[in-house]
């Protein structure tokens, strides 16, 4: 039972964690600080190669013509990596990137981003 008990704490734990750094790492991408972001997406990557959030990210990442990272071959495998686990996006992952989108719009618009 303390086998059970620790493997779900644990497992927890490193979900509260990687979805902490996630966000991390987009409030840094929208900052324009690309190698702290891609450092904050790796570092979640390291835990979990397929987390949905951190693949989106990187591929935010190496998708902006901006990045120092730019390579859109880059970019198309993390998409091709969050391909089939972007149902497992947590409410919270969707939250931060929906807040991402909605402060880095650039069009004007009346209406809201949802």
């Amino acid at each position: 039972m303390r086998k059970i008990t620790f493997i779900f704490l644990s497992f927890f734990f490193l979900s509260y964690a990687a979805a902490q750094t996630s966000k991390k790492g987009f409030k840094l991408l929208e900052k324009l600080e690309y190698e702290k972001a891609k450092s904050a997406f790796d570092e979640v990557l390291s835990a979990d190669q397929q987390n949905p959030a951190a693949n989106f990210g990187l591929a935010l990442v190496h998708s902006d013509e901006n990045s120092p990272y730019y390579n859109l071959i880059q970019a198309w495998h993390y998409c091709s990596v969050l391909q089939p686990v972007v149902e497992k996006l947590l409410q919270e992952d969707l939250e931060i990137i929906g807040e991402y989108f909605m402060n880095t719009e650039k069009r004007p618009s009346t209406r809201p981003v949802k």
